[in-house]
């Protein structure tokens, strides 16, 4: 279980309401997980998550697949390069897989 999520504050982690927490932020709380919301509209303060995103997008949903399964292979596809094969300088460029400071991945 992470100690920290941090989120834009959007649902389903965030919301207007008392401390800006859903239910979901509220639940988290219970469980240990302190929520940490960036300012609205302010993206670049979680560039590195926003980024992910953008590479996600592009190598599996540009242009969307034509079915929910064809789409699912398409992100299994992309989880499997992302912690197997493809290197990050974060963790001195091991994989997820083969990093001891990273067990999961995405």
């Amino acid at each position: 279980m992470p100690r920290f999520m941090l989120s834009d504050g959007g649902p389903p982690f965030g919301s207007s309401g008392l401390g800006r927490l859903s239910r979901l932020g509220v639940w988290l709380v219970r469980v240990g997980v302190v929520p940490i919301l960036i300012e609205p509209g302010r993206p670049d303060q979680n560039g590195r998550h926003e980024r992910f995103h953008q590479t996600l997008r592009a190598e599996t949903a540009s242009p969307p697949s034509s079915s929910i399964r064809t789409q699912q292979e398409s992100f299994d596809r992309f989880q499997q390069v992302y912690n197997d094969e493809r290197p990050h300088e974060a963790l001195g460029m091991k994989t997820p897989l083969r990093s001891t400071s990273c067990r999961h991945g995405i």
